[in-house]
């Protein structure tokens, strides 16, 4: 079994790939996931239970609706009575874009024998540029039928880009 992941570090490439700006500006890491499944029986990955350990933090992945709510929720002061009187204001969002932020999320993924899967998972992060030597972890990979499990995987994660040096003169 092979398991890949590609943090979208910036919001450039985040924008590529979801009909939303902003993912890293509101302190959520998109990290694309594909699994290569070269077993002779299937298998099902927990996205749930996978974290990421940085700057002596471990995180679980949100759920589509969190990021949802993230996105498009303005920030409220607490200092305001409609703070206290709704904690959890429901924001308005275009039904394409809780459609594009499911349809993408890797959620409880089933991978058959001898095949690919993939799907992205979202942390939050809070400053992106705290996540150097960060780490991913997947404790639940179970082989199906059985629900046995087979073993966790743990690796590092590609260090962010170094942010553009200021020229001297």
């Amino acid at each position: 079994m092979t398991i890949a992941a590609d943090p979208l570090f910036t919001d450039t490439l985040a924008s590529k790939v979801f009909d939303r700006k902003g993912l890293l500006g509101r302190g959520i890491l998109p990290v694309a996931l594909i699994i290569r499944n070269d077993n002779d029986f299937a298998i099902e990955i927990d996205a749930e239970s996978v974290e990421i350990a940085f700057d002596n933090r471990h995180v679980t992945t949100l759920e589509p609706l969190q990021v949802i709510h993230k996105l498009y929720s303005r920030p409220l002061l607490l200092s305001t009575p409609r703070a206290t009187q709704t904690p959890f204001p429901l924001p308005r969002v275009p039904k394409e874009a809780v459609a594009d932020f499911q349809q993408k999320y890797l959620g409880n993924m089933r991978i058959f024998s001898h095949s690919n899967e993939g799907g992205f998972l979202f942390f939050p992060v809070g400053n992106p540029a705290n996540l150097a030597g960060t780490r991913i972890y997947l404790p639940h990979v179970r082989r199906i039928g059985s629900q046995s499990q087979i073993l966790f995987f743990e690796f590092n994660l590609p260090d962010p880009p170094k942010p553009p040096s200021a020229k001297r003169k």
